[in-house]
């Protein structure tokens, strides 16, 4: 199966935002992990997103998903993250392996929620990189920043035997 994990365990304190992390913030008319969760839902292969967000923000969390994809909740889990991002990879996978055992067939699309500009093709190519490769990963280059920074990471589960 193909799992995407969403990471919005992040509180904004490094933007220094006090009254809601910045996954939360209007974009549009909508919060930017909405708009995140929504790019992910059309990409078909995918059969679960699980959002790994902070202990916090769950509920909210919960609620925004009945208020703007009530008809894809069968497809959403929304769990707690961790203290930081590898900690919430690891709850997400954790959650995943519960809902059902992983195998090494399956694959696992790690994505930061504030990222909602990833493009369809981003994904459905990353997919298909992992089916051959352990681990694939996405890096945009931004010419009118001083470096470039990964904007998408993608990872194809292998477990210990």
């Amino acid at each position: 199966m193909i799992y995407a994990g969403i990471l919005a365990g992040g509180t904004g304190s490094r933007m220094g935002i006090t009254d809601m992390p910045k996954q939360f913030l209007d974009l549009g008319g909508r919060p930017i992990l909405i708009h995140t969760v929504e790019k992910f839902l059309l990409v078909h292969e995918i059969q679960k997103i699980v959002l790994g967000i902070h202990p916090d923000w769950v509920t909210y969390t919960e609620d925004l998903v009945d208020k703007y994809l009530s008809s894809y909740k069968d497809r959403i889990l929304v769990v707690e993250g961790g203290s930081d991002r590898n900690s919430t990879i690891e709850n997400i996978i954790l959650a995943i392996d519960e809902l059902q055992p992983l195998t090494d067939e399956d694959i696992i699309v790690t994505h930061d929620s504030v990222r909602p500009f990833v493009s369809l093709k981003t994904i459905q190519e990353n997919i298909e990189l992992a089916k051959s490769h352990d681990v694939v990963c996405t890096r945009q280059h931004f010419p009118s920043l001083s470096e470039s920074y990964i904007s998408v990471s993608y990872t194809h589960l292998t477990l210990p035997t």
